[in-house]
């Protein structure tokens, strides 16, 4: 793990306890901030390549404490960046030493005692993203894409000034596992990175060896035809059904690769529910009090009331309008108790197809968690009919 080969990790920060509908954002420049040291001297990355060449240090050298050394770069994202700022007051230098003191709480983990002997970390780089860097895209939080766009992102700008980078987001990452959504995971790392050539040199028993050649033989995968499941409904008052479909990885199946095939297993879109609900639909705020009453059975910081509400449509935040926000039992504030209760293994979203958003003549619906544009198969079956039936 401590190898000076390059590894990478990505982090969730959006873990904070907040009622984020009640933090009012205040409007600010747009500045791409790069190269924070410990130092609090901002260097560009042309800056840092000539300080490099100038130092002309030895990074395979031990630190001066006779300790491991990890050289760190960290990267502080857009989404990350809008859910701390306000309560800086859009203070950068204020931000950057709550960074640093998250990162000096990384630090004594790797000084205690048990470990024996003690790891340093040295933070050479520090980017603050007040807006997403056009070659890093973040797609939302999927972690695998995500993490491969910020491998890529990061080596560029590296060019062996550090061996770790680490991502902080305030992104809600996400997977797709079994064919379904699972939105609990708070952070990703490549297993076993530092023996990828893309990653890094490639490694075998300890000791770095030249690559063995890739195989020739490389079939990729292909999907399966979506299989459609029938049209479900929460019942909620002016929302949709939804409807799930899946697909396989296995025609053909890959051979000697292990990329899988682009794209996802699994999908959602909305669907019409009027003959599955007809006249029997529960007001939207009715099903926020009753989940919000049901969940503080679990979690004693809820009020046992069980006030409830929708949270508000956030375009950097898709998740929030469909989150069920629930009231604090000591205080006035409402929080969305995600989090807590996917350890729980309890949804604590709005069922999809529920109404989230409205702009211009285009309805906001709930999917996968995410308020999405309204997309229907009965559409994509118009497109497809004449050609493979596909939706059929």
């Amino acid at each position: 793990m401590f190898d000076s080969a390059h590894q990478f990790l990505i982090i969730d920060t959006n873990q904070a306890d907040v009622s984020y509908e009640l933090v009012r954002r205040r409007t600010h420049s747009e500045i791409h901030l790069l190269g924070d040291t410990l130092g609090q001297k901002n260097y560009s990355s042309s800056e840092l390549e000539e300080l490099e060449g100038r130092d002309g240090r030895n990074r395979s050298a031990a630190s001066k404490s006779s300790k491991p050394l990890i050289e760190l770069a960290v990267f502080f994202d857009e989404a990350a960046y809008k859910t701390f700022a306000p309560y800086f007051d859009y203070n950068d230098a204020a931000l950057r030493d709550f960074i640093l003191a998250y990162i000096n709480g990384i630090q004594a983990l790797y000084h205690h005692p048990s470990l024996e002997q003690g790891v340093d970390i040295a933070l050479v780089y520090l980017e603050l993203m007040r807006t997403q860097p056009s070659a890093m895209p973040h797609y939302n939080g999927e972690r695998n894409q995500l993490l491969d766009s910020f491998c890529s992102y990061q080596s560029v700008l590296n060019r062996g000034r550090w061996d770790m980078a680490l991502y902080l987001s305030g992104l809600d990452f996400y997977a797709i596992e079994n064919g379904r959504r699972a939105g609990g995971t708070m952070g990703l790392a490549t297993v076993g990175g530092v023996c990828l050539s893309d990653y890094a040199c490639w490694c075998k028993g300890g000791t770095c060896t030249k690559q063995k050649k890739k195989p020739s033989n490389i079939i990729p995968g292909g999907w399966s035809e979506w299989k459609d499941e029938e049209c479900v409904s929460g019942c909620l008052e002016q929302s949709m059904g939804y409807k799930r479909r899946t697909r396989r990885c296995d025609n053909p199946p890959p051979v000697n690769t292990d990329q899988g095939c682009e794209g996802v297993a699994f999908d959602v879109a909305i669907c019409d529910d009027g003959k599955l609900c007809q006249a029997n639909r529960e007001p939207v705020q009715f099903y926020a009090n009753r989940r919000c009453r049901e969940f503080s059975q679990l979690l004693p910081r809820l009020d046992p009331e069980g006030r409830g509400i929708q949270g508000p449509y956030d375009s950097k935040r898709l998740w929030m309008s469909c989150a069920v926000y629930c009231k604090r039992a000591d205080s006035e504030a409402y929080y969305a108790p995600r989090f807590d209760l996917n350890d729980l293994g309890v949804d604590s979203y709005f069922p999809d197809g529920t109404l989230c958003h409205r702009e211009k003549d285009t309805n906001y619906y709930c999917q996968q968690h995410h308020c999405l544009p309204e997309v229907r198969f009965v559409l994509l079956f118009t497109l497809h009919k004449e050609t493979n039936n596909r939706f059929s």
